[in-house]
């Protein structure tokens, strides 16, 4: 049924729009049959849906009558002949059915498009998060940023019984949690408010939170009351302050879950608030989800459970544990149980001194990775020069193709698989005196600065070629006396050399490499002579390699010319 009713708005609406016309209208339809009224609603004109709305919330009880009042005053549902459509045909169902598609069809990950999920909670994460926190013991829950109501959805289906509370900012999903809730016949309140302007305190059994990552921070948070950890300190991002909120809303034999982009896990910038939730004992685990499991992003991701009196912290590597359907990955939440209660390979418990030995870092990567001995280490700053690359300004030079401008510039897009095409780099004109100290060389060593993934190339065979790194790339330049440019790269594109690059990044959802942490970084300085036998291996092994790759090109042309050689055009 519900393919039909998007094919009735699809040429008009968003998926996003979609639901929420269908679940609006549908909800006015179960108001409807619980009352025994039958086709009472007209929604060709917004001034007869007003009134026929008005007449069925005084019909029924209160709690029902104000969100009606909401829909109307909310303009969600666009009346016309579309809303009329939908209404003729959710009419016709019955009163169960059109509970069960508002409540939960419409929402669930399989009749979703990845659009729509965006404003959504993850069905799975939140199906894993009641599983192994929510129990008989639970009377008091809510959702910091409760989206449409899919964990508060989930936690009455799981416990009719259970009290839960929602905050939501945007008032359409407010709405659609209410409408879901209401027809559960669920205990609940949902407020329409910013998160971070609430003053909470400490009386919720379970706290949830699935905030937006990486937004910029506008204004000092509202301090909670009798506070586990302070907002007023927190600048810049707003993550650790919404992670804040959920840590000082549980009870005392609470629990908080958060959701939480990895870059703040291990980033600098946020080491001062990791070091207080552990020099607290307020962090209970870390469950390293699944890239990709989180509708509308591919972003790596992790679950923080934070709880009072903790002296050793659990981890947990699920980040391998999902499905993969033909949209996208599904989190395997059976997968994350089973490694939680089998204490596998996955699991693994640690006391707060090995997170204070690390930095306190939160990644749970890290803990599972051997420990990383760096012979004869020395920090990159003492053997090679490093700077960011030019800041290329398109309104006041124009990028031009390949050859036509003095200087070819190098972004971040031209590096594949460690190889740079620099037939294909495109081109600017510039005063010299602006460039001349961004000009690479060879040897030179280019690393993304900026940017979802991690890239590295070396500069080699340029010949008279001038290039200019973006600002998008970190520019490493070896002394040559002390460094062999091929050795360093070598060492920085091997799985440790990858492993310390990540642990220089900042940011959360677009990571950062600071020059500053980058120059600290420690790397194994060996004699000349051996740098020079590893710099000779990888250039014999990178021209066959290159003979390899000249060769399957020539095989894969004669392939796509044996029916027009042998038999004709």
């Amino acid at each position: 049924m519900q393919q039909e009713l998007f094919k009735l708005l699809k040429s008009k609406y968003s998926e996003e729009q979609a639901i929420e016309q269908i679940a609006s209208i549908g909800y006015l339809a179960t108001l409807e049959k619980r009352l025994k009224i039958n086709h009472s609603l007209d929604f060709y004109t917004r001034e007869k849906f007003n009134e026929k709305a008005l007449e069925l919330s005084r019909k029924v009880e209160s709690s029902f009558s104000e969100i009606i009042k909401d829909i109307i005053v909310s303009g969600i549902i666009d009346c016309g002949i579309e809303a009329q459509a939908v209404y003729s045909r959710l009419i016709k169902m019955s009163y169960s059915d059109l509970v069960k598609l508002i409540t939960e069809k419409l929402f669930i990950p399989e009749e979703m498009s990845l659009r729509v999920s965006d404003s959504l909670s993850s069905y799975d994460v939140s199906k894993l998060t009641l599983s192994l926190f929510e129990d008989s013991s639970t009377k008091t829950i809510i959702d910091l940023c409760s989206g449409a109501g899919n964990f508060l959805v989930q936690a009455v289906k799981e416990n009719s019984l259970v009290n839960v509370r929602g905050i939501e900012l945007r008032n359409r999903s407010a709405i659609l949690s209410k409408i879901r809730l209401s027809l559960l016949d669920a205990n609940f309140m949902v407020s329409e408010s910013n998160v971070l302007n609430c003053s909470m305190k400490r009386e919720f059994d379970l706290v949830f939170s699935n905030y937006p990552w990486n937004m910029k921070l506008v204004h000092t948070p509202e301090e909670d009351q009798n506070p586990r950890m302070s907002t007023t300190d927190i600048k810049m991002k707003s993550d650790w302050a919404f992670v804040a909120k959920a840590i000082n809303s549980f009870s005392a034999k609470g629990k908080a879950v958060v959701l939480i982009s990895d870059g703040c896990l291990f980033n600098k910038v946020d080491e001062k608030y990791r070091k207080e939730i552990i020099n607290k004992g307020l962090l209970e685990m870390v469950i390293a989800l699944p890239s990709g499991t989180m509708p509308g992003t591919n972003v790596s991701y992790s679950m923080l459970v934070f709880s009072e009196n903790n002296t050793t912290i659990k981890l947990i590597d699920a980040s391998d544990s999902y499905r993969k359907n033909i949209r996208q990955k599904r989190l395997d939440v059976e997968a994350v149980l089973n490694i939680v209660s089998n204490k596998d390979k996955n699991y693994k418990e640690i006391s707060t001194k090995d997170i204070i030995e690390e930095d306190y870092c939160l990644d749970v990567g890290r803990y599972f990775q051997k420990k990383i001995i760096i012979p004869n280490p020395i920090k990159l700053r003492e053997v090679a020069s490093v700077f960011r690359g030019y800041s290329f300004n398109t309104k006041l030079n124009e990028e031009l193709g390949p050859g036509q401008g003095e200087y070819a510039i190098l972004k971040l897009s031209d590096i594949e698989d460690g190889e740079i095409n620099y037939d294909n780099l495109n081109s600017f004109n510039e005063e010299l005196s602006k460039v001349e100290r961004f000009l690479l060389k060879e040897g030179d060593i280019v690393l993304t600065s900026r940017g979802p993934t991690l890239k590295i190339a070396i500069i080699k065979d340029i010949t008279d070629l001038k290039i200019v790194a973006s600002a998008s790339l970190m520019v490493i330049r070896p002394i040559s006396e002390k460094m062999n440019p091929y050795y360093l790269y070598l060492f920085l594109t091997s799985d440790i050399g990858n492993v310390l690059i990540k642990r220089t990044q900042t940011g959360g959802i677009i990571m950062v490499i600071s020059k500053s942490t980058l120059c600290d970084m420690e790397v194994p300085l060996i004699d000349c002579e051996t740098q020079e036998v590893v710099a000779n291996r990888y250039k014999i092994l990178f021209q066959k390699l290159d003979e390899a790759k000249r060769q399957v090109k020539i095989l894969q042309s004669k392939i796509s010319d044996i029916y027009s050689d042998l038999v004709g055009e």
